[in-house]
């Protein structure tokens, strides 16, 4: 989770195992994680400049927690008000989506 919104709402990026060729984004190792972590054999990707907007009954679970340190360099590259009319994703059931 990168932030709440409205009350309802919460800010994610999506993280990937593939660095995308055409949008901004930030490694991740489990070192980057204070407890828990994703199931990392190699580097993901926390794609920064794609923020989703999300009902927090539409997260599965938590993986775990970064370190301050972590989520504050991903946070400082996230746009401010992430995408305009991003309006809460429904689930689809093909992805989970992790805070």
């Amino acid at each position: 989770m990168i932030r709440t919104e409205e009350p309802g709402t919460i800010r994610v990026c999506p993280v990937s195992s593939k660095a995308p060729n055409d949008a901004p984004c930030l490694p991740l190792t489990i070192d980057d994680f204070e407890t828990g972590g994703l199931d990392l054999f190699s580097e993901s990707y926390v794609m920064t400049g794609r923020v989703l907007a999300l009902r927090p009954a539409d997260v599965i679970g938590k993986k775990g927690r970064l370190t301050g340190e972590s989520l504050a360099e991903i946070t400082g590259h996230v746009p401010a008000g992430g995408p305009k009319g991003n309006e809460p994703a429904k689930y689809s059931g093909r992805s989970r989506t992790r805070r």
